[in-house]
């Protein structure tokens, strides 16, 4: 069961699946997951209400064709300074690193795909790819995280955010957002309290401010819109879950009619999300 949970994760995070984050020098690239859990709940909710979450160098989204499924890296200002084919080769080794990790995953032998994302980030970082660095991350913090390795998880979380920031990805980024809402899901999990509320508020007003800055969106751009209050809704959703081990019931009964709203304005009353709870 821990397997095909984590699997779900890594489809959504980008193995195998479509959906892209591009804008930065050479096409880079990354999609994390937009789940999380709090305290009560199974880790098989850190696997549903996944949005895909794209973004460009100045901070706005936007769709492309996510190239790991096809076996292709686009090629950042660091693997220049080498030969084409030497790069190349390294790049072709790191996805079927990534394939090998997912398939021990399937079938649940976590440690050997635990060795394989760590070959994996070495050879990213030996080539200075950027984006296959941030991708493999964020897929050991999941790895770590289904596992209940949560010290090790937060860590992991943190060094992709940290590359994500690094290259100019904006703190209000949807991809930000996610794996903020994981971290703030982690301190929950850890009885962090103060850590854990602090996440959660900046999931939200970080995503609140940013629905009011996209107000007048074109029809092309409003999927994004879409995509953010999707995102929102899962973060009250997650606070909901959260304030409810608090005893916080009435805040956390306006958190998941909140979410609810959301989810029917956006996803329609009939989605499975929604008709379970009418």
């Amino acid at each position: 069961m821990a397997a095909r949970l984590l699997l779900l994760l890594l489809h959504r995070a980008g193995v195998g699946s479509t959906g892209s984050r591009s804008g930065c020098s050479g096409g880079r690239w990354f999609r994390t997951s937009a789940q999380s859990r709090s305290p009560g709940s199974s880790r098989s909710e850190c696997c549903t209400s996944a949005q895909r979450v794209t973004h460009s160098e100045g901070g706005r989204g936007r769709r492309g064709s996510l190239l790991w499924a096809a076996g292709v890296f686009s090629f950042l200002s660091g693997t220049v300074e080498q030969p084409k084919d030497e790069a190349e080769r390294k790049e072709e080794e790191i996805i079927l690193l990534l394939k090998k990790a997912k398939l021990n995953v399937y079938h649940g032998h976590f440690q050997a795909a635990s060795r394989l994302l760590h070959q994996a980030v070495v050879l990213a970082h030996q080539t200075h790819n950027t984006q296959a660095i941030i991708y493999t991350y964020s897929l050991m913090a999941n790895v770590a995280y289904v596992q209940g390795q949560l010290d090790n998880a937060e860590k992991l979380f943190k060094a992709a955010m940290s590359f994500m920031l690094a290259g100019g990805t904006p703190q209000d980024d949807n991809a930000v957002i996610e794996m903020s809402l994981k971290l703030a899901a982690i301190y929950a999990e850890q009885k962090n309290v103060e850590m854990a509320e602090h996440g959660f508020r900046f999931c939200t007003e970080s995503l609140k401010a940013k629905l009011e800055k996209e107000q007048e969106l074109s029809e092309e751009e409003e999927s994004m819109r879409k995509e953010t209050r999707l995102l929102l809704g899962l973060c009250l959703d997650s606070r909901a879950r959260y304030r409810a081990s608090q005893l916080q019931l009435s805040q956390a009964g306006q958190d998941y009619q909140d979410a609810l709203d959301i989810c029917c304005q956006e996803q329609g009353e009939t989605h499975p999300q929604v008709s379970p709870a009418h």
